[in-house]
């Protein structure tokens, strides 16, 4: 009976340890998600208003607009007049 209990005990254990695993990974992501949309506001809100007033953006122009590498500048006039 013991053998039992200390399985159970275990059990619990492990499930409360990848509990807390997971708690750590998404409160970890969620950062990182709002650390992205801060970084790249002004992108995000350029695709908005292309959207809204083209309905489309196509690859050549969505490839031109999104910075290849990080720190990048995006110049929203000129992309927006291209």
């Amino acid at each position: 009976m013991q053998t039992g209990r200390r399985r159970q005990d275990l059990a619990a254990e492990t499930l409360a340890a990848i509990d807390s695993r997971i708690a750590e990974i998404l409160e970890e992501q969620r950062v990182r998600a709002e650390t992205i949309v801060r970084e790249q506001r002004a992108l995000i809100e350029l695709l908005r208003d292309m959207l809204i007033e083209k309905k489309t953006i196509d690859s050549k122009t969505l490839g031109q607009l999104i910075p290849k590498t990080p720190g990048v500048a995006l110049l929203r006039e000129s992309a927006w007049h291209n």
